[in-house]
């Protein structure tokens, strides 16, 4: 087998309403379920990329989405293929500020980190729990920016060299909740 480098970050191969792209923080391997990824040292604007809410959008319009509870699964020639920023002229200092955050704090279900709230409720019998209040119709740059400053912050930049609009920008965030949502919903009407 020979010897292996310390992977940079791990990509999972399924997910399901959580979407993190670690950071191997020590000298850990994964096992089959995670995908290695090497970068050079200090390179962190690939990792700011794929955990920024464009990374959902892409799995979710590209992922398998025939697994078991409704995971979505990714192989690892996808990833080989899937273009990610590795150089942004004028960086602002601040998002180096918003990752480290961002990586110290749990990652939230998608749903909460754009501002939504799960039902709760044990036994709830809508046909929708726990998503029934999860309306991305009704979602608003506003609302992601107080739910996750931090994610809102890291989103900004990829948004802005992909030249998004506000209007662009919020249309990524409804899509992704409702792809996610819908992914999830129909895997319990099986």
């Amino acid at each position: 087998m020979g010897e292996w480098a310390y992977p940079t970050l791990f990509w999972s191969d399924a997910y399901n309403y959580r979407y993190p792209v670690a950071i191997n923080s020590g000298a850990i391997y994964g096992d089959k379920r995670f995908f290695f990824i090497y970068l050079p040292q200090n390179c962190f604007l690939p990792a700011i990329y794929l955990n920024s809410t464009i990374t959902p959008l892409f799995i979710e319009l590209q992922g398998i989405a025939n697994l078991g509870e409704g995971a979505i699964y990714t192989n690892v020639y996808w990833l080989q293929g899937y273009p990610v920023l590795t150089d942004i002229p004028d960086l602002p200092c601040t998002i180096f500020a918003a990752f480290h955050h961002f990586c110290e704090r749990p990652v939230r279900s998608i749903f909460e980190e754009l501002g939504f709230e799960l039902c709760r409720k044990r036994r709830c019998d809508h046909p929708e729990h726990p998503y029934e209040q999860v309306m991305p119709e009704a979602l608003t740059l506003e609302q992601v920016q107080r739910a996750s400053p931090d994610r809102f912050e890291l989103d900004a930049v990829i948004f802005d060299v992909l030249g998004l609009t506000d209007d662009e920008r919020l249309a990524v965030y409804k899509a992704v909740a409702q792809l996610v949502k819908d992914r999830l919903v129909k895997a319990r009407s099986v």
